[in-house]
């Protein structure tokens, strides 16, 4: 039987764009219901995840464990976590993950000098107002210095996700490593900021619902990634911020800023742009000779 996969382009732009949606919906749940930013939620969800794959697919663990690349990659996921999540603790989600957001700049500077990857044409104009979004005021960034970090090491994690995927390493394989290490660097980062075991103790309904987010946004995250290069994939993780913003705003409307506005308006004009270049591509590609195309 043939694998789903996507072949149309302008989808497989959309499907990164509502990637975005399942980001800023499972971070904000964690930070209504997590004293600690989310991280105690997440540590505790990503070992239930892992559990749950050592009992379906063991196979797969054994396999994992051999790759150096799946283990590095979830040892960069769960120190992303870490950060991410207390600089949510300190401060309003939008804050966290603008900071974060220099991960898909750090993605596309490394998906280039790592993978060999650039961005051509049009997507590079996208890649322009993503960055802008990013920069429009250096103060949204500095703000969360914790994001700051985690946005880097984010970036190295993400271009290890697209080198898995070019080496058509099974997706399962990388998750299920990637939750077993996330886990445990996510507790020994939760007792490091000096939170305690009492504070682990969730409803079962708030542990069942990370846990089904964080099962689908890791799935989605690496078949983004095997669908698409480093770069574009990395500017669309960019989408997860005019997401956030608009949450946040239904919920604290009064305390959304300006600049975070203009921001997510320059990240949704950016991955237009890539929709627009992929709408191309397909148009240039079906009016080509059958012989050509092939």
């Amino acid at each position: 039987m043939t694998a789903f996969t996507i072949k149309s382009p302008s989808f497989k732009i959309l499907y990164g764009f509502f990637y975005g949606a399942l980001i800023a919906a499972a971070y904000l749940y964690v930070r209504l219901n997590d004293a600690s930013g989310g991280l105690g939620l997440f540590a505790v969800s990503a070992g239930v995840c892992f559990f749950l794959h050592l009992v379906l697919f063991p196979k797969s663990i054994a396999m994992g464990l051999k790759n150096k690349t799946a283990i590095v990659r979830g040892l960069l996921f769960g120190t992303t976590q870490v950060l991410i999540f207390k600089a949510q603790a300190e401060g309003f989600t939008t804050t966290a993950l603008v900071s974060a957001t220099m991960g898909s700049v750090f993605g596309v500077i490394f998906g280039r000098i790592l993978l060999k990857e650039k961005l051509k044409g049009v997507s590079v104009l996208a890649a322009v107002f993503c960055f802008t979004a990013v920069f429009i005021d250096p103060s949204l960034i500095l703000k969360s210095y914790w994001g700051v970090i985690a946005g880097l090491i984010q970036g190295v994690a993400w271009v290890l996700v697209r080198k898995l995927m070019l080496e058509e390493i099974p997706i399962k394989e990388g998750v299920s490593i990637g939750f077993l290490v996330a886990s445990l660097v996510s507790f020994l980062g939760f007792y490091a900021f000096g939170w305690k075991s009492s504070e682990l103790l969730f409803p079962l309904r708030h542990i069942v619902v990370v846990v089904f987010f964080a099962l689908t946004i890791q799935y989605a995250f690496f078949y983004l990634y095997k669908l698409l290069d480093s770069q574009r994939a990395s500017l669309l993780t960019l989408s997860r911020i005019p997401w956030v913003i608009g949450v946040e705003g239904a919920l604290f409307g009064a305390l959304i800023s300006t600049n975070k506005v203009l921001s997510a308006i320059l990240i949704m004009v950016g991955t237009l742009i890539l929709i627009l270049e992929s709408k191309l591509t397909e148009y240039f590609v079906l009016n080509k000779p059958p012989k050509e195309r092939a």
